[in-house]
C-alpha cells in the first residue's frame, strides 16, 4: 500500500483542511471550512488561504504527539523520525475535537443513534489507560503517585478529570473531558487547545525556563483564546490533569515548570515571590497569599483521604510509595507554607 502524502483533517464530518508531507510540515485549510458561516480557527493557526508552515501549525500538531521517551519510542517502534509521519501513525482517535485520518480516506462518521436489540454500544474512547511508566525504572508505581495526587487535587476543591486506580493492569484510568456522551448515547469531540497549542510553542519548549509560556504568558492566552468549549457552558479552563508529584524521584527535575516570582526552586521559595508574581498576573499579593494558606490547610486532608480511597486497591510496592508520598507531600507543603506566611 502506498504511503500518502497527505493527511486529511475531519472537524465532525466537515473537512477542516489538509496536512502535507513537507519539511517543515504545511497545512491548508479547506475552502469550504474559509467560507463556513462560523468562521473558527484551528488554535493560533491564522484562517488564512494556502499552505501554510509557521510555527503555529508545527506547534499544534507536534503538540497533539506523546511526550519524552513515549514519543522516542514510537518512532523507533514505527520507524517514523518526522513530524508527518509520526501523525500518520497516531492519526485517528487524537486529543480534542479534531480528527485526523490519511489524505483521500473515509470521513469520519457519527455512530448509529440506535442502538441495534441485543448488542452493545460501539466501543467508544471515554477513559485513558495510563500504566506504570516503565521505561523509566526510578519513576515506581507512577499511576499510583498519579491517581493520589489527582485526587488530592479533586479532594482540595480544585476542578480536575476524574481517575481511579485499575489494579489487574496497575493504570491510572482517567476520564476523557474532551469526549461528551449525547443523550443518544453516542459520544461528541470537544475542541481543546493546550497552552503550548495556542502560544504557538514545541513541546520541546513546553517549559518557561526552555523558552515556553510562563504564567503572565498563559494567563494572557486564557483572557484572549478559547480553550475548552464545552456545550451550554461556554469556553472554560480544562480540568487539572497529568497531575503526580514528579519530586519524589530522585531521577527528575526538582524545579517547578513556572517561575513563581522568578524563582524556580520550590526549596527557595518565600513570601517576596509573591509580590512580583501577583503583579504580572493582575493580581493583589495579599488575595494571592490567601489563596497559597487555603490551598496549604486543605491538603493534609485531602491527601489523607486520597490516600485512604486508592490504598486497598494497591498492591504492596505501591501501598509503600503512597505512604512515602504522603509524608513527603505533607512535609513540604507545611514548609512552603510557613515561608510564603514570613
Amino acid at each position: 500500500m502506498q504511503r500518502p502524502d497527505r493527511l486529511d483533517v475531519y472537524y465532525g464530518s466537515e473537512l477542516v483542511g489538509t496536512i502535507h508531507d513537507a519539511s517543515p510540515v504545511a497545512f491548508e485549510y479547506a475552502a469550504s471550512w474559509l467560507d463556513r458561516a462560523e468562521r473558527m480557527t484551528v488554535a493560533a493557526i491564522a484562517l488564512q488561504p494556502g499552505r501554510n508552515d509557521s510555527a503555529a501549525v508545527q506547534a499544534f500538531f507536534e503538540n497533539l504527539l506523546p511526550e519524552g521517551e513515549l514519543r522516542h519510542y514510537l518512532a523507533e517502534q514505527r520507524k517514523s523520525s518526522t513530524l508527518f509521519s509520526l501523525l500518520l501513525e497516531v492519526a485517528g482517535d487524537t486529543a480534542g475535537g479534531f480528527v485526523i485520518v490519511p489524505g483521500g480516506g473515509s470521513i469520519p462518521s457519527r455512530p448509529p443513534t440506535r442502538r441495534p436489540p441485543g448488542r452493545p454500544w460501539p466501543p467508544r474512547s471515554t477513559h485513558i489507560l495510563k500504566p506504570n511508566i516503565k521505561r523509566l525504572a526510578w519513576a515506581w508505581h507512577s499511576a499510583a503517585n498519579e491517581t493520589i495526587v489527582m485526587r488530592t487535587a479533586a479532594n482540595c476543591g480544585l476542578p480536575t478529570a476524574e481517575v481511579f486506580y485499575e489494579p489487574h493492569t496497575e493504570s491510572c484510568v482517567v476520564r476523557r473531558f474532551d469526549r461528551l456522551v449525547r443523550p443518544d448515547g453516542t459520544l461528541a469531540r470537544l475542541v481543546q487547545y493546550d497552552l503550548c497549542q495556542l502560544a504557538g510553542t514545541v513541546s520541546e519548549r513546553k517549559y518557561e525556563k526552555e523558552g515556553g509560556p510562563g504564567l503572565a504568558a498563559c494567563a494572557e492566552l486564557i483572557q484572549n483564546l478559547s480553550i475548552y468549549n464545552l456545550p451550554g457552558k461556554g469556553v472554560t479552563l480544562t480540568p487539572f490533569h497529568d497531575l503526580m508529584c514528579t519530586r519524589l524521584y530522585p531521577g527528575m527535575s526538582q524545579d517547578f515548570a513556572f517561575a513563581i516570582g522568578g524563582e524556580y526552586e520550590p526549596a527557595a521559595m518565600t513570601s517576596a515571590h509573591l509580590a512580583p508574581l501577583a503583579q504580572q498576573l493582575g493580581m493583589r499579593p495579599r488575595f494571592l497569599a490567601r489563596q497559597a494558606a487555603d490551598l496549604a490547610r486543605r491538603m493534609p486532608d485531602a491527601m489523607e483521604q486520597a490516600v485512604e480511597d486508592v490504598k486497598p486497591a494497591l498492591p504492596h510496592a505501591a501501598r509503600t510509595l503512597a505512604e512515602r508520598l504522603q509524608r513527603f507531600v505533607q512535609s513540604t507543603t507545611m514548609k512552603l507554607a510557613a515561608r510564603l506566611a514570613q
